[in-house]
């Protein structure tokens, strides 16, 4: 009786998440990811705009989200097997913590792609962000090609072949 229980609270929740991420605003596929400019962990300010003519994942998230610091190193894989193809990821934190948090989170789990501090959550409301964590796959050209609600196994098969899609196969 109680995984029954259990098994009905997980539909339920996966329907309200499906409806929500159906019925949110904020930036869909098909739309032109809007540009920002942020400081990265590196001390160096770019803008969304500096990555045209590359695939760039942009992935909003917090330090404090057990399902952004979940999928991390995942991101990271993928981070690193599409390294010398025109591919990027950029992690948002929304964090107010600032880079306090941010520094301590890396010490726990490390990742090589930029992260960068929305401070003052500007960025975030540019595209509409609903839940953390939340992505948005964008392709070379600055049109969003997938949203991302909720945590996802980055380097999983499925994603994998989407992103070879936009940026041509990888070699082994």
């Amino acid at each position: 009786m109680k995984k029954l229980l259990v098994s009905a609270l997980v539909l339920i929740a996966g329907v309200f998440l499906v409806y929500l991420s159906s019925h949110s605003t904020g930036i869909k596929a098909g739309q032109p990811a809007p540009d920002w400019s942020l400081v990265n962990n590196r001390g160096n300010t770019e803008k969304l705009s500096d990555y045209q003519g590359q695939v760039v994942l942009l992935n909003f998230w917090a330090t404090w989200c057990p399902p952004c610091v979940f999928e991390m190193p995942s991101m990271q894989r993928l981070y690193r097997r599409f390294e010398g193809k025109k591919f990027r990821v950029l992690a948002v934190a929304v964090d107010e913590g600032g880079w306090g948090a941010i520094r301590s989170f890396l010490k726990r789990i490390p990742v090589e792609f930029p992260l960068f501090w929305d401070q003052t959550g500007s960025v975030a409301d540019l595209y509409g962000v609903s839940r953390l964590p939340e992505s948005y796959l964008i392709d070379s050209k600055g049109i969003v090609v997938r949203r991302f609600s909720g945590p996802v196994e980055w380097d999983s098969p499925e994603i994998v072949r989407l992103i070879e899609q936009l940026t041509g196969p990888l070699r082994n």
